[in-house]
């Protein structure tokens, strides 16, 4: 007579060698691809710009307003290598003055606007036809 424990032993046998194969077949997970760097944004190089205004003054560097600047002041503002179109507005709006001025990568321009915004006195009239302006300056306006 067998014994038994025989056949409990042979089911859990061949279980277990019907479910090897199995295990052998069921596919892995693929890895997962490392990943990606962040993308680099490509940085155009810089240079700087310090301007210092005599008056008090609106500045705009290539159509685009810097700030209104006391008189006196200062203001440092980065921009990209190459030219650029700095212009000064009074009070009034009126460009008062102009300059194009070149950015070097990692330097920085002094950009000296030094602009008289004084009201001229009365001429003065002088004896022989002229007159002097505020400045000292002859002027002949007999014509």
């Amino acid at each position: 007579m067998p014994h038994p424990r025989i056949p409990i032993v042979l089911m859990i046998l061949v279980l277990i060698f019907c479910a090897l194969p199995t295990a052998a077949q069921t596919p892995k997970p693929k890895p997962k691809p490392p990943p990606r760097p962040a993308e680099t944004v490509k940085k155009e190089p810089q240079g700087h710009l310090l301007i210092f205004t005599t008056a008090a003054l609106a500045v705009s560097v290539d159509g685009e307003e810097v700030g209104s600047l006391p008189e006196n002041g200062t203001q440092k503002i980065s921009v990209t290598v190459g030219q650029h179109l700095v212009l000064a507005k009074d009070a009034a709006g009126d460009v008062v003055w102009r300059q194009v001025v070149e950015a070097k990568a990692g330097e920085q321009v002094v950009v000296n606007i030094e602009v008289d915004l004084t009201p001229p006195s009365r001429m003065k009239d002088n004896k022989d036809g002229t007159a002097t302006d505020n400045h000292g300056n002859d002027v002949d306006y007999s014509g």
